[in-house]
């Protein structure tokens, strides 16, 4: 990565979004690690046979699924993250509660630089994880042929990122903003 001449540490804090939720919208942002804690890595194994366990609920890291995705024998597309069925399983869907009327989730941050012309910009992606989005569900389910099923880490659940991104650039460069969900 090409050395920024700016301070990154105080670009980032200053271009940091701040993100105002709809009370009353059910499905909320929660960080990477809580939302893998409260799922199980599983193994499709086709129509007329049961799926499995390949990483328990409670053992599931980032790093135990970066090498279980890896190291399992068999097409890397047959595993999907579940939430088992139990008391938990509405609130994972759901993201972090927020506590006297105040939400905290992470931000996750990547940066990279690209060379413009004689000089660097930087591109900087802010991005939310949010572990359940219902209209993605009803949507797959409402596709027309009614595929139902999608491409994805679960078969039941969509993750739905959220992420904004900026290009930062000497003064004569332009700066762009581009929002997803």
């Amino acid at each position: 990565m090409l050395e920024p001449i700016f301070d990154l540490q105080v670009t980032l804090s200053r271009f940091a979004p701040e993100v105002r939720l709809h009370p009353d919208d059910p499905h909320r942002p929660s960080s990477v690690s809580w939302y893998l804690e409260r799922t199980r890595l599983r193994r499709k194994r086709g129509l007329f046979r049961r799926d499995v366990d390949v990483i328990a609920a409670g053992r599931l890291t980032p790093e135990s699924l970066a090498r279980a995705s890896s190291t399992e024998p068999g097409d890397p597309t047959d595993l999907y993250l579940d939430i088992p069925r139990g008391a938990n399983r509405r609130n994972t869907q759901q993201g972090f509660r927020p506590v006297a009327g105040l939400l905290s989730a992470p931000c996750y941050v990547n940066v990279r630089s690209v060379k413009v012309g004689a000089s660097a910009v930087f591109d900087l992606q802010y991005w939310f994880f949010y572990p359940f989005n219902q209209r993605a569900r009803r949507a797959a389910r409402n596709a027309p042929g009614r595929l139902g099923a999608h491409n994805g880490p679960s078969r039941k659940y969509r993750r739905a990122d959220a992420d904004i991104g900026l290009r930062i650039g000497p003064r004569s460069e332009q700066r762009r903003l581009g929002v997803a969900g």
